[in-house]
């Protein structure tokens, strides 16, 4: 509910006073309270006053704050390229000695620097990693996803465990707890060339070619001849005809 001005609240209580008993006080003593009243009343609004542009200058600074905030994230890359490369490409040096597993991916989250979420078993879903299973792992620079690969082996004692790409962070669990459908993504392939029959014909037509060049050959016993002189020149017309074809298209050189 809005405040209303102070000048305003004191005018009603001032045009509306409240008179059960008649007031026998002195003239002077009535001011005296009246001012007292007003007094009280305008240092109980005063802070309603303030309170707008206090509130606006918190909204400010809060509009300011998440600006820079998102500004932050925009500068992180965080593409499922770059978080593979951080997988792949840092590489970190560890020392768990019966470390529980909650406390090995948190100090592995701080190393890499990227957002990892890993999936516990006592969350609302109840399965996932056991926070509580202890790793025994000592590395010195070792690419960090062949850390997590191992530490993972030491959580899927019961259940195996692996690790996927999600949009914007690295997500660690057991197999079942991240095949959920929300985890899984839908790609579309064009599969039209994979449906498409190819046609068999079995009613070609058939082409005598020896009667053909026999008749041209002028009859006699050199007909046989004749078809294969014709057949073995059939490549040297082709490549003669190609070359003078190339030859009237080719513009001519200055």
């Amino acid at each position: 509910m809005a405040a209303m001005p102070a000048t305003t609240v004191i005018m009603v209580i001032m045009a509306n006073p409240l008179v059960q008993a008649p007031d026998w006080r002195p003239p002077m003593q009535k001011i005296t309270n009246r001012l007292s009243l007003v007094a009280i009343l305008a240092a109980g609004i005063a802070p309603a006053w303030t309170c707008d542009s206090a509130m606006g200058q918190n909204l400010s600074d809060r509009i300011r704050a998440v600006a820079k905030q998102r500004e932050a994230e925009a500068s992180k890359d965080s593409s499922q390229a770059a978080l593979l490369g951080a997988l792949i490409y840092t590489d970190i040096s560890v020392d768990f000695d019966e470390t529980p597993a909650r406390e090995a991916f948190d100090y592995l989250r701080q190393v890499l620097g990227v957002d990892l979420v890993v999936r516990y078993n006592d969350d609302r879903s109840g399965m996932g990693i056991d926070p509580e299973a202890p790793i025994t792992l000592k590395a010195t620079d070792k690419p960090a996803l062949t850390i997590v690969e191992m530490m993972l082996d030491q959580c899927g004692d019961l259940d195996p465990c692996t690790w996927q790409l999600r949009r914007g962070f690295i997500e660690l669990g057991t197999k079942e707890r991240l095949s959920a459908p929300a985890a899984r993504k839908l790609r579309m392939y064009p599969i039209r060339d994979l449906l498409f029959e190819v046609p068999m014909f079995d009613n070609a037509p058939e082409f005598d070619l020896s009667s053909s060049l026999q008749s041209g050959g002028g009859g006699g016993g050199g007909g046989v001849r004749s078809a294969s002189v014709s057949l073995s020149l059939v490549p040297l017309v082709a490549a003669a005809a190609s070359v003078c074809f190339g030859a009237r298209l080719r513009k001519p050189s200055k």
